[in-house]
């Protein structure tokens, strides 16, 4: 048994000459199933119209998988929480650059956590340190410390009982670069 589709634009009905199956509505076009009973042996088969459908089955197919998976992609990107598990986290990156004539040092602290980090004190040595209040997540903050303070490690305390403790990196110097 084959299904050939006939298409009539006349009216939302197929008429008895045409309609011998089911039809369907599609937008402002109706779309009459001739159906067409064929015997195997007389090998009266239409493939053309089977790979029709099949066509337009692989291509619906293919764009609600597209479509499923933009929106799993923009829901992860949307909900930190799926991804970022840690209510406290903060990163620390303590850079010392020697341009031979002055040294730039500055101290970059990052809140990484999904929850504010409260009272942060940064620890320069020496008992130096610098009061930074309230960090909000996702938010950076730069500073520099103060001329007299040996240039060796960096300590951040929070509220929340993290400490992290980092030596002062120093970046590769390249031919042509200033302080090479």
């Amino acid at each position: 048994m084959n299904l050939a589709p006939k298409q009539s634009q006349s009216s939302n009905s197929c008429s008895q000459r045409e309609h011998l199956g089911s039809f369907s509505n599609i937008g402002s076009m109706t779309v009459c199933y001739k159906i067409i009973i064929t015997s195997p042996k007389s090998k009266q088969f239409n493939k053309k119209v089977i790979h029709q459908l099949d066509v337009r089955v692989s291509i619906i197919a293919g764009v609600a998988g597209g479509a499923a998976v933009t929106i799993a992609v923009v829901m992860i990107f949307l909900s930190p929480g799926i991804i970022q598990g840690e209510k406290y986290s903060i990163d620390v990156d303590p850079l010392k650059d020697p341009q031979g004539l002055f040294v730039t040092v500055r101290v970059s602290i990052t809140n990484t956590g999904t929850l504010p980090l409260t009272n942060l004190v940064i620890y320069y040595g020496d008992d130096i340190y610098d009061q930074l209040g309230t960090l909000k997540p996702g938010q950076k903050i730069i500073v520099s410390p103060p001329g007299e303070v040996p240039l060796d490690s960096v300590t951040v305390i929070t509220s929340e009982g993290i400490e992290i403790t980092k030596p002062y990196r120093v970046p590769a110097k390249m031919p042509g670069m200033m302080g090479s």
